[in-house]
């Protein structure tokens, strides 16, 4: 990191890296974008399954591509945590976080990740994510953020009381930075990069 570097990008999202790896860790915005970025080839690759979505969920295909990309892009939001960095301690953020604590036993990401979407996130950034209302964003957020294949419960409580403010705020952040590059970057429902001045185009 640099000193003009975004803060949130101290916190660790992978820290095994594969035999001969360049770097032993990647940044949580890091793998959020490698995600969206994966989510939005296999859109790409597979509109027939697209086209099914969309109408499920009452949505125009593009709509309903770039709704996908948006959470996928934010399905891992909860490992700002303090107790899910805590599980590296070589990697924990100190000059954010302060003096290291252990990780607590059962306090998953997946669910801080839920935690995190109801508290503070659905506020701010569902008018941002183009969902045509938010009762849909509510109904599709356990499953964002219980990617592992199990239902998830949000934490009791405010939740900057269980991820700790400095988490929240730099969760926060990330969220919104990422969303805006997804804009920017012509995440339209062509997955080809817009220029400016160029029309949005149909999904073959």
């Amino acid at each position: 990191m640099t000193h003009s570097d975004p803060r949130y990008l101290a916190f660790w999202g992978k820290a095994q890296p594969c035999e001969n790896a360049t770097h032993s860790w990647h940044p949580v915005a890091y793998h959020l974008l490698d995600v969206a970025a994966a989510a939005d080839a296999l859109l790409a690759a597979r509109t027939h399954a697209l086209g099914v979505g969309a109408r499920l969920l009452g949505m125009e295909v593009g709509a309903a591509r770039r709704l996908v990309v948006a959470l996928a892009a934010l399905h891992d939001l909860g490992k700002f945590g303090w107790a899910f960095q805590a599980k590296v301690e070589a990697r924990w953020p100190a000059e954010i976080l302060g003096t290291y604590r252990p990780s607590v036993a059962g306090q998953a990401h997946t669910s801080d990740g839920l935690w995190l979407w109801e508290d503070v996130l659905a506020a701010s950034v569902t008018a941002r994510i183009g969902a045509p209302h938010a009762v849909l964003l509510h109904q599709l957020a356990p499953a964002v953020f219980g990617h592992h294949g199990r239902p998830v419960t949000r934490g009791r409580g405010p939740v900057v009381d269980g991820l700790g403010a400095p988490s929240v705020a730099a969760a926060s952040e990330c969220a919104g930075d990422l969303l805006t590059f997804l804009h920017s970057a012509g995440v339209d429902g062509t997955g080809v990069p817009r220029t400016r001045g160029d029309e949005p185009r149909a999904v073959g």
